[in-house]
């Protein structure tokens, strides 16, 4: 180990291995061992007790498993800190509710940090830091019998995806030979990934040696060939090409002028298995048939395969990446898109952070066409439902390529975008003859040509029914195919499936005849997930709605997927077709109401568990969850936000679904608990529509309950519509609503939400200055007499911040003082130290103190990044570059500014700033810009 290294200095790459002062330091026994490494691997994050047992136990745990990993933690304090006090905490090992955090530096914390720099930058200086992370990590994550548990691979998919994204910034900058080495340890470790094998292939004939290009490329090859009986994708076989028939790029001197916030999205469901047929509509959508593609055809006639195949056969002609929008247009549960939610999810695509988005579809889609005037992207827009919802998703001028699918011709998408007319018709015999050859086989087929003719009548042409067929045929390799076609053709039943479509085809039996084959568990399965809304659901939701053990569960949803009812869209996330989805509603018709009963308890329970990682204390405390309900749970703050952003969209159509059926206590529950993760990610005026339902049920409960109702619980929903109200610009309505929160919470004897909606009111609403003061010193006062410690903190930064905008802050050192203590003794304060750190920078340089405002600031941006508190980064930026400036730092000055240009284009997140400090966001933009402009030109 380096001498310039930390005290203490833990390692997970290569091995689980710790050094204290330049000594190696002996760890113990094996499960000690993979203790530290399974905390290494959390990543900073708490590890649970229950985790760790599963994770070292294969089978039973003992019944001293508990206590042995209480052991292991205590020794190994020890070995960290000698002299330590017997059962002291320590400095490294910190308890955290039901586990333990591990707080030493080590490679895999710094791994990240280079990578996320890396973001953040441009070539040749993101290549650097890319070969360094590479450096760090040049070996697997963990000690060998480790590297199979989902954390190891989960940090071990981060150093691929870092190795890809080294090709790429090393080719663009001639820095291919730099990243080579790097990028061939990572790729010897998976010599079947098939995007890393290309990069690798890329990066070395960029750096002149194709003939090693040529190499990796027949190796790959053969290996798929001989392990997975595959032949290369499209992205390997491009790399190649280019290998055998370019030559090598020029070196390029220049930095971009254009900086890449986020790696290239790569966001293609997966490459359809046995593509057949549609050699014209391939020829249609190619290079003549313009930006903009319109594949239209009846249910089931295979558009998103067609779309999905040629955007996975040419991806590698667009560098910059793949999105893929779902615009539900033909949901069978679930309501079309909105063009705004959609423009949301394209624009977060492409780095821009979900809390910096402008509030109005217009505002978004201009965003939209600016960031792709200089990218080559391809965009599949999926599933739409009429030309209103794609017209606002379409770029301007640009070199990206846009393929639309839906049952609708959206003759109006040519006049308006030039669009290129698709119309897909049933496969003809042929193409049949072909697909049907390709999923059962060539043996198997050939022989038996008049069954493929007949087993195309009897479905159409319909490429999803003969799909249904042959996962039949494959589940049973000893049904003759004459057997197959005989069942088919001697089948009788109504069309009523596909009311508006094409009457030859009867895919209702062709689904009958797939549904009859399945076990009792995988058809539970079938009926219990066609209610979920979608877009798709997780392992974990499918567990309670079907009311089966984990293990049942995940087994019904393989064979699901082993017979085409269903898809498995990402790892553990699954969805289904929209027909397959209406055929299994009917046939659940009389098990909906417990079903849906259990669905909504899920993410009542998930989302409530998810809030209490936050440190708050319920207003009602829920009941257990009914049987079978096995809620997800996020383990501290930081999971809890990568949870919500997963289930965002579920969560939002749970709650309108409990909406349209007068369920108000599960909208005003979900709507208050997700406002933790929520209030950090999404824009205050995207959350309006939700915070009117919250009203209208917190309306509905008032009169329904009568003397039950918790009183508490509609305040603080008065309060949360208030404040969103506020930050979206609109003060009557924030007052008027404030105004009721207080009342409710006078007439408690409610001390906590008094000082809570006081607070709010002095930050949101008010505009004179002592108006402001008063409100927060009577915030501080209520806080004081309700006992919740984190209450008090929160009141006393405002508190604090009123007094410094009043031109006193020397006044205001001792509440944000005070306040910065208590965050640090109680669960949940972590998330309350951004705030309070950014606050002591301002004063001190409002006092003239701009050493410490430098100290405090950078404390308050680390805090705020650690949990995704993006508004108070943004808060602070402006300021935090000033101060760098005026204390010699031009270069770390101009970082600051940059990046709160990138964060705070176009509002968002930084409009509810500016709503706070009384300057608008262009104003503060403006003033960015001109102090960049004034600085001198980096070396």
């Amino acid at each position: 180990m380096s001498a310039r290294q930390p005290d203490l200095w833990c390692t997970l790459f290569g091995g689980v291995r710790a050094w204290r002062e330049d000594i190696e330091l002996t760890l113990g026994p094996p499960k000690q061992r993979a203790t530290l490494g399974l905390l290494l691997a959390a990543g900073g994050q708490p590890v649970t007790v229950g985790q760790l047992i599963g994770a070292l136990w294969d089978d039973e745990p003992a019944a001293s498993a508990v206590n042995q990993i209480h052991r292991y933690i205590g020794t190994l304090r020890r070995i960290f800190e000698p002299a330590i006090a017997r059962r002291a905490v320590g400095q490294w090992l910190l308890p955290v509710g039901a586990g333990y955090r591990l707080a030493a530096p080590n490679d895999l914390q710094r791994f990240r940090s280079l990578v996320a720099d890396a973001h953040r930058s441009a070539p040749p200086e993101s290549t650097t830091l890319l070969v360094e992370a590479l450096r760090l990590a040049a070996a697997p994550p963990g000690d060998e019998p480790l590297r199979g548990l989902p954390l190891m691979v989960a940090v071990e998919d981060e150093r691929v995806r870092a190795a890809v994204l080294a090709a790429q910034h090393g080719i663009r900058c001639g820095m291919a030979a730099d990243v080579v080495p790097g990028v061939r340890g990572v790729a010897a470790e998976h010599p079947l990934d098939e995007p890393l094998q290309a990069a690798l292939i890329r990066c070395l004939h960029a750096a002149g040696r194709s003939a090693e290009a040529l190499t990796v490329y027949g190796q790959t090859r053969d290996r798929l060939r001989d392990e997975l009986g595959a032949d290369p994708g499209p992205e390997l076989a491009n790399a190649y090409r280019a290998a055998l028939t370019s030559t090598p790029a020029a070196p390029v001197t220049a930095v971009p002028t254009v900086r890449d916030p986020a790696p290239a999205p790569a966001q293609l469901p997966a490459a359809p298995p046995a593509f057949a047929g549609r050699a014209a509509a391939l020829v249609a959508i190619g290079d003549d048939g313009g930006p903009v593609s319109v594949i239209s055809g009846m249910a089931g006639v295979g558009k998103t395969t067609l779309a999905l195949h040629w955007a996975h056969t040419h991806a590698a002609d667009f560098p910059d990446g793949q999105l893929y929008v779902n615009l539900r247009g033909f949901d069978a549960t679930g309501r079309p898109a909105e063009p705004n939610d959609a423009l949301r999810d394209l624009l977060q695509s492409l780095g821009v952070a979900p809390a910096t988005l402008p509030d109005e579809a217009e505002a978004r889609g201009a965003l939209l066409r600016t960031l792709l005037a200089s990218r080559r992207l391809v965009i599949v827009l999926d599933n739409a439902r009429d030309a209103r919802q794609v017209e606002p998703l379409l770029p301007g001028r640009t070199d990206s390529r846009v393929i639309v699918t839906s049952r609708n011709r959206l003759a109006s998408l040519v006049a308006r975008a030039s669009a290129n007319l698709v119309n897909l018709e049933p496969f003809t015999g042929d193409e049949a003859a072909q697909f049907l050859t390709k999923r059962l086989g060539p043996a198997r087929a050939r022989g038996a040509p008049r069954a493929l003719e007949r087993l195309h009548d009897a479905c159409g042409g319909l490429p999803l029914a003969l799909a249904i067929v042959a996962a039949r045929g494959v589940l049973n390799p000893v049904f003759p195919l004459d057997l197959l076609a005989s069942e088919m053709t001697n089948s009788v039943a109504p069309l009523d499936l596909l009311v508006d479509d094409d009457q030859e085809v009867d895919l209702r039996e062709v689904l009958t005849w797939s549904y009859r084959a399945l076990t009792p568990d995988a058809a539970t399965a079938l009926h219990a997930l066609a209610i979920h809304p979608g877009p798709d659901i997780s392992l974990a939701a499918a567990v309670s709605l079907t009311a089966l053990p984990a293990a049942r569960t995940r087994t019904a949803l393989t064979a699901l997927t082993a017979a085409s009812l269903l898809r498995e869209t990402a790892p553990g996330r699954f969805a289904y077709h929209d027909l397959v989805r209406r055929y299994a509603l009917e046939q659940a018709a009389t098990d909906l109401v417990e079903t849906t009963t259990r669905l909504l308890a899920h993410y009542l329970h998930s989302t409530r568990t998810a809030c209490l990682q936050y440190g708050r204390p319920p207003l009602v405390a829920l009941p257990p969850p009914a049987g079978g309900v096995v809620p997800e749970s996020p383990t501290g703050p930081t999971d809890a936000v990568h949870w919500y952003q997963r289930e965002r969209a579920v969560l939002q159509s749970i709650v309108r679904r409990a909406a349209d059926q007068g369920d108000s206590w599960t909208v005003l529950l979900i709507t208050q608990d997700w406002r933790p993760m929520s209030d950090n990610i999404d824009a205050p005026r995207d959350l309006l529509p939700y915070v009117r339902l919250a009203l209208d049920a917190a309306s509905a409960v008032e009169k329904h309950t009568g003397g039950d109702v918790p009183l508490a619980l509609i305040a603080e929903c008065h309060r949360d519509a208030a404040a969103k109200f506020a930050r979206s610009g609109d003060l009557d309505t924030a007052r008027s609503h404030y105004d009721t929160a207080l009342r409710g919470f006078e007439r408690l004897g409610d001390l906590t939400g008094q000082a809570n909606t006081l607070r709010n009111m002095a930050v949101t609403l008010a505009r004179d200055p002592q108006e402001r003061m008063d409100l927060a010193a009577r915030a501080v006062q209520a806080a004081r007499g309700c006992g919740v410690p984190l209450v008090l903190c929160t009141a006393l930064s405002a508190y604090g911040q009123m007094q410094r905008m009043a031109g006193r802050p020397r006044d205001a050192f001792p509440a944000f003082l005070e306040g910065l203590a208590l965050s640090g003794q109680y669960p949940g304060g972590e998330n309350l130290a951004p705030q309070l750190l950014a606050e002591l920078a301002r004063n001190h340089a409002a006092i003239g103190d701009v050493a410490d405002a430098v100290a405090f600031g950078e404390r308050a941006l680390e805090a705020a990044r650690h949990v995704n508190d993006l508004m108070n980064e943004v808060g602070l930026l402006a300021e935090h570059g000033d101060a760098l400036l005026a204390t010699g730092h031009p270069s770390r000055a101009r970082r600051a500014w940059q990046r709160y240009l990138d964060l705070s284009a176009n509002s968002g997140i930084a409009d509810s700033v500016a709503h706070e400090v009384g300057r608008p966001a262009a104003d503060t933009a403006r003033y960015v810009r001109a102090k960049l402009a004034a600085l001198p030109p980096e070396d």
